[in-house]
């Protein structure tokens, strides 16, 4: 595998005593070869040879240095062109695979794409039979195989610039503005909610938790009446205990107080040693119930009390969480989800979800991503989701297949808690890295705001805390130039992020849809999507109505006075 190190065992042997100082390096065991044989194999310093071997597999590039016999792999899992050689300063090898020149860091391994054949050659390629360098390893002369002739192309060695003209992120995203922290911390600290519409208290009187089959429900009531009911998802299952533990520190508390009483439950008990998605989501369910109340008690929509309304409609995605499909089906279900809703873009799954760069099935990833391309044509707008499959080299490696078929953006290429790999491909691609969605602390999301580890934020709804927790993430993207497309997963728990996106100035072009599963009949008027649009509800509150709540089919799981 790439990255292995081995040794072989060097013999000293002798040519009838022409040349007595032939040293065996290799071991009959496997297949090796010499670099292409106008390529010189030796590193400039003369410590290093690099050569092929079939050891393991496949063809591919190893690095020898000759004091030690120490062998290390360079590459895995590539059909090699006939060439590799060692750059003049020594630290890369240059070598051609897949159609295109690449290179390949002898430190840490880290692969670049430095000429896709596709964009330089209109014939179809079939390998790349040599580059040579210019003198001073800015230029490269490069020979294409492709049919039906040879053709010879010229690239200049300068990655930014041709990066840039190989890939146009869409006009929907603006160039990272620098931010400090300060800040940052200041956009934590100020207020969210306006409740200048509220003149008079609203005294938190009791909770109740209710449960319709797999659906969950957080209902506030007010010591006047005042009634608001939230949507939980169905985390509540196994999270209403902690739920439970937090409701009666806001029992007999204004309502207005809302961002008082969150921080008090936070400090109260050292529950903040408890964050996290669990704690998050309990928090969240509790200020959407309130929110919900306060809203009905003014008379007015929740996005009044949050900064004002922003938009009436969003445009949607279609969206799809199979791994299990191979490309030619995923793309078959996609084109049915974008016929039955009439959306302008979709997004789908790379790699195995959080697999250490195994794929869900093997080549699906690549496949997928040029199939779907094909298929959808040029302009049509695809997301891709890799749910943390890949380290940085391997998750670099993917963003350019991604950046190849021009994808609107790349969300989550690494594991969500490894914020210096995600950085690390959000430096080396061009296509802009959508993350966050897993993400629950607002200084973390600061981090990634202020090191410009991300393009697109992901704030959810429910993991994150709440409306006023994600304002607040999107306040700070939007003042390093950032746009926010919220995660969502689907069902009741989705419905809050319609109207989030409806507050926030910066929400992305595209939003998720996977169909809301029950919603529609608690919205006056449904839920439909026409042409990709959807509607934002103006009801009051969270603008729902839930007629159920009060009938047998639902049960009260517990109350709290």
């Amino acid at each position: 595998m790439k990255g292995d190190t081995f040794r072989y065992t060097p013999q000293r042997m002798e040519d009838s005593g022409i040349t007595p100082n032939l040293v065996r390096l290799t071991g009959p065991q496997d297949a090796c070869n010499h670099l292409y044989f106008h390529n010189r194999s030796f590193t400039p310093d003369d410590k290093t040879v690099i050569f092929q071997s079939t050891r393991g597999g496949g063809n591919n590039l190893f690095a020898m240095e000759l004091a030690s016999g120490q062998v290390r792999q360079l590459t895995q899992g590539y059909q090699l062109d006939y060439f590799a050689y060692p750059s003049r300063d020594g630290k890369k090898v240059f070598f051609g695979a897949e159609g295109c020149i690449k290179t390949v860091d002898l430190e840490t391994l880290e692969e670049e794409i430095i000429v896709r054949a596709q964009d330089l050659v209109e014939a179809k390629v079939r390998k790349c039979s040599g580059a040579f360098p210019s003198w001073d390893g800015k230029k490269l002369v490069c020979f294409y195989e492709a049919n039906p002739d040879y053709a010879a192309v010229f690239s200049w060695y300068s990655r930014p610039e041709r990066r840039r003209r190989m890939y146009k992120p869409h006009p929907d995203f603006k160039p990272h503005k620098p931010v400090t922290f300060e800040q940052l911390q200041a956009i934590m600290d100020a207020p969210v909610l306006d409740t200048s519409l509220l003149p008079e208290p609203v005294i938190i009187e009791s909770f109740t938790l209710y449960r319709r089959e797999n659906a969950w429900f957080l209902k506030v009531r007010g010591t006047k009446g005042e009634e608001g009911i939230a949507p939980c998802s169905d985390r509540a299952s196994y999270l209403h205990l902690l739920l439970k533990k937090f409701l009666p520190l806001a029992i007999g508390k204004d309502a207005r107080t809302l961002e008082e009483i969150l921080n008090t439950i936070y400090v109260t008990d050292i529950n903040y040693k408890i964050q996290g998605l669990a704690y998050w989501c309990c928090i969240a369910w509790l200020e959407s119930a309130i929110l919900d109340m306060l809203g009905k008690a003014a008379g007015v929509h929740i996005a009044q009390l949050l900064g004002g309304r922003q938009r009436d409609e969003l445009e949607m995605y279609v969206a799809s969480g199979n791994r299990d499909t191979t490309p030619e089906e995923e793309v078959e279900i996609l084109h049915n989800r974008v016929d039955k809703i009439g959306a302008k873009a979709i997004k789908f799954k790379l790699g195995g979800r959080m697999s250490r760069n195994r794929d869900s099935i093997a080549g699906r990833t690549e496949g997928l991503l040029h199939l779907a391309r094909k298929s959808f044509g040029d302009d049509f707008i695809i997301h891709c989701d890799g749910n943390g499959s890949f380290d940085a080299r391997k998750g670099i490696e993917i963003g350019r297949i991604a950046e190849s078929i021009n994808a609107y953006f790349y969300e989550e290429p690494c594991p969500f808690d490894d914020l210096w790999d995600t950085k690390a491909v959000a430096d080396a691609l061009d296509v802009p890295l959508a993350f966050g969605e897993q993400e629950t602390s607002l200084r973390r999301f600061a981090w990634i705001i202020e090191n410009d580890a991300a393009q697109v934020l992901q704030p959810d709804l429910q993991y994150t805390g709440g409306f006023i927790q994600c304002i607040k993430v999107a306040r700070m993207a939007q003042a390093a130039g950032k746009v926010v497309t919220p995660h969502v997963s689907g069902g009741y728990a989705s419905y809050n992020m319609l109207l989030f996106c409806a507050i926030i100035p910066n929400a992305g072009h595209y939003h998720e849809y996977k169909g809301f599963r029950g919603v529609e009949d608690c919205v006056p008027g449904g839920l439909p999507v026409k042409n990709g649009l959807i509607r934002v509800p103006n009801g009051p509150g969270l603008g729902l109505d839930i007629p159920f709540i009060n009938t047998p089919q639902t049960e009260c799981v517990f109350e709290i006075r």
